[in-house]
């Protein structure tokens, strides 16, 4: 009996072994890391230096009349590869600039109705990591709307952080950036980008977006996760249309901007970091 125990212990393993897949993106030169994890949901994490900045977030996607992308998933396809450029840009900070990281395409389907299929493009950056998802099927015949785009930013203490609360979608974006724990965010608040986070005294986190391109604007409330170290993406309602709670409407293929976690070891090696000029 315990023998036949054990092995049905080693085959429920193996069947976990298989319906999760694990991927890693590691920038050039070791620093920073992308983890991802492709099973009953889409999880990922981000590490710096070797230390955790978020962990077990999630990635998912509701739909007006259409259900969530946000379960079960079949892995098609992936590819990496090297970006080392340089170039000029028209408002020169400085004359040119280096765009260098590694770049892991996951190619995914899912594996029930409507086997809608996209990608999941992760980047990894010295100075930070980003990722986006592009849709790519079945067709585009079909307008689909997406009234939430839920990216979870699960970290992993009550860390102190600065963050602005416009109290709403439409507003001038001229708040003061107050100092509070990520664990005072509420649902209640409309926190805008970028949100800068102390994770400990040589490692700083800013939250924000690049290359927006025919898609809502990214605000964050709280997470809800079990820890309370908490935020999630908001998207701005549709501009003068009915607040019905659509945000984006696209036909297939169609990008989602970089989410972008900017990584340092000061405030100001944040403020030089060029990483949302070459996402863009």
């Amino acid at each position: 009996m315990k023998k036949k125990l054990i092995a049905f212990v080693f085959c429920l393993l193996a069947v976990s072994a298989i319906s999760r897949a694990q991927f890693s993106v590691v920038s050039p030169h070791s620093v920073a890391e992308a983890r991802i994890e492709v099973g009953k949901q889409l999880v990922y994490s981000v590490f710096f230096k070797g230390k955790s900045i978020v962990s077990n977030s999630t990635i998912k996607f509701e739909f007006r009349q259409a259900a969530p992308l946000a379960e079960d998933f079949a892995v098609l396809k992936t590819s990496t590869r090297e970006i080392n450029e340089t170039w000029n840009p028209v408002l020169k900070r400085q004359a040119s600039i280096l765009n260098n990281c590694n770049e892991l395409t996951i190619q995914l389907q899912e594996k029930k109705f409507p086997r809608r299929t996209f990608n999941l493009v992760f980047r990894a950056y010295d100075d930070g990591v980003a990722f986006r998802t592009e849709f790519t099927g079945p067709d585009n015949k079909h307008e689909y709307v997406i009234t939430e785009e839920l990216v979870t930013f699960n970290f992993t203490a009550d860390h102190d952080c600065w963050a602005a609360n416009h109290g709403s979608y439409r507003s001038s974006q001229e708040n003061e950036y107050f100092k509070r724990k990520i664990s005072e965010i509420t649902d209640q608040m409309v926190i805008g980008l970028p949100m800068t986070v102390k994770v400990a005294d040589d490692c700083y986190a800013a939250i924000t977006e690049a290359e927006i391109d025919d898609y809502a604007g990214m605000y964050l409330k709280a997470g809800h996760s079990a820890s309370g170290f908490s935020v999630r993406s908001s998207l701005s309602p549709l501009p003068k249309q009915p607040d019905n709670g659509d945000k984006v409407k696209f036909k297939f293929p169609h990008k989602t901007p970089w989410r972008v976690i900017m990584l340092g070891n000061s405030p100001g090696k944040l403020v030089e970091s060029e990483i949302v000029m070459n996402l863009n």
